[in-house]
Formats: structure tokens, sequence, C-alpha cells
């Protein structure tokens, strides 16, 4: 077996802390609900996020946009959203706005934001495209999600459908049922990146221990593995041989929360790191 010996000196880890820029989330926006026949009453909107529990929520924002003028009207970070149901590490959060809170097109738009830069990809609108003013999307041209609401009746809303496990993934729908808080009609979010490494299995041992530990890479390539605070934040990451790795830590005593990926940047399998004692 072939075997990666790696030491992550302090000094490493504190240039890696000072070097560290937001990348984006496996985050989407799922469902939107804007417009009724009549009051517009009970509008949302729902977001997905893969293993929240590496983030601050509020990191995460929902920037409302007038498509008049390409200016944002609104903001909502995601701890005001309400947590729905929970399925092999995704969340589903929804938030419900005021009547009227969400204008009603031709067009306008949304845009997901963490760490006030817009998630790629997630610069929204219905009803037609426009570019953002002001706000994270300031210069971006937003994507039209190609179907709209036209004065629904209560009860329904546009939302995703298909399988997958990315926004990319997935295809907006003609209103439907609304499932706010609950995975949408048609839709099946697979447990990991990709179908195939749903059973990886990146055995870490002994875990808790005091910074010496083995890691086996069951795959017949290179992996790498990152390693994060339990608030989200990126303090390094090293390349995983095929077989078993030696990993040698300078880290402080506390829990660390890891992410496998491949090498196109696909999340394979998340983990947990403990260290026992301080160096």
């Amino acid at each position: 077996m072939k075997k990666l010996y790696t030491t992550l000196s302090l000094a490493v880890i504190l240039a890696s802390l000072l070097s560290f820029t937001a990348t984006a989330q496996n985050a989407w926006i799922n469902e939107i609900h804007y417009n009724d026949f009549g009051t517009d009453t009970n509008e949302f909107i729902e977001v997905v996020i893969q293993y929240p529990g590496m983030f601050n929520l509020s990191s995460f924002s929902v920037v409302l946009y007038n498509g008049n003028n390409g200016s944002s009207y609104d903001t909502r970070t995601l701890d005001l959203f309400t947590p729905g149901e929970t399925f092999e590490g995704y969340v589903v959060y929804y938030f419900m706005y005021p009547v009227n809170g969400i204008q009603n097109g031709d067009p306008d738009g949304l845009a997901l934001v963490y760490n006030d830069a817009v998630i790629p990809g997630q610069f929204l609108s219905y009803e037609g495209s426009f570019v953002a003013s002001d706000g994270p999307a300031a210069g971006m041209t937003s994507v039209d999600i190609g179907v709209m609401e036209t004065g629904e009746l209560e009860g329904l809303s546009l939302q995703l459908s298909g399988q997958g496990s990315e926004y990319l993934n997935f295809t907006w729908q003609a209103p439907a049922d609304e499932t706010h808080g609950e995975l949408n009609n048609a839709q099946d979010l697979l447990p990991v990146g990709i179908g195939e490494y749903k059973t990886l299995n990146f055995s870490l041992f002994p875990n808790p221990n005091n910074g010496e530990f083995n890691l086996d890479n069951p795959l017949d390539e290179t992996v790498v593995m990152e390693i994060h605070t339990t608030s989200g934040q990126l303090i390094c990451e090293m390349i995983l041989s095929p077989g078993e790795n030696i990993l040698s830590t300078t880290l402080s005593k506390g829990i660390y929360l890891l992410s496998f990926k491949n090498k196109k940047d696909k999340l394979l399998k998340t983990g947990r790191l403990v260290v026992i004692q301080d160096h």
C-alpha cells in the first residue's frame, strides 16, 4: 500500500487561515411562490443546504431584486428561515414573506448568497432576465428559470424536480402543489455528490486521538481531504493517496469537520476528526 506522511505544522495552518477565501457551498434555491390570484399571501422561498452544520446559517442570505431597475429590495439571512425536512445531510429551509413581500415579476429575481458572494448559478429570475445594479449580484445577469406564476390559486408554487445532489441536476417546473419545508414533487436528493460513492468508507482511526491518525482512502485515485472548524472555516487540505495514509497534526484540542472530494471537486463523504490534546 502507498503511504503518505503529512505533517500539518502550526505555521502552515496559520497561513491557510490567513489565505482563506469563501468558496461556493452546495446550496440552492429550491422552491418559490410569489404570485396569487388576488392578494399575494403565503409567499415563500425555500433553500436546500447540504451539511449546514459545517457553516453559520447567518453567512447565507436570500436577496430579492427588482427587475425594473436591477436594485435589491429585501435581504433575509438563513438563520431567520424555518428548518424543515432533513435527508442524508441535506436540510430544507423556508421563509414565509409578509403579504405582497415578493414582487410579481416581468421580471424580478433573487440571489442566494454566502459570505456576501452570490453562489454560482444562484442569481435567478422569473418572467425574464435583467442585470443587477447593486448588492452582491451587482453587474451580474440573472438566469430566467423559464417558468412563472400568473396569479395562481393559493397552494401552488414553482419548484425543482428531478434526481441529483446539486442545483444543475434539477429542472424548474410549472406551478404545482407547494411543498415548503419538504422535498418537492418528483424530487429525489442523492445522499452524496455522486450515486456510486454512497457506500464509500474513508476510515479514520484511532479517533479521538492526540493528533496521530491513520486514514484509509478506498479509491484507486487521489482524493482531496479538507479540514474545517465546526463553524465552517477551512483550515487546510491534504491529498490522500489510494490506500493507507498517515496524518500527523498540530491542531488544537477540539472537534473538526472533514470533507473528501474527488479531482472534479465533487463531495464524496464527510466526517469528523477529534483531537483530545493541545500541542
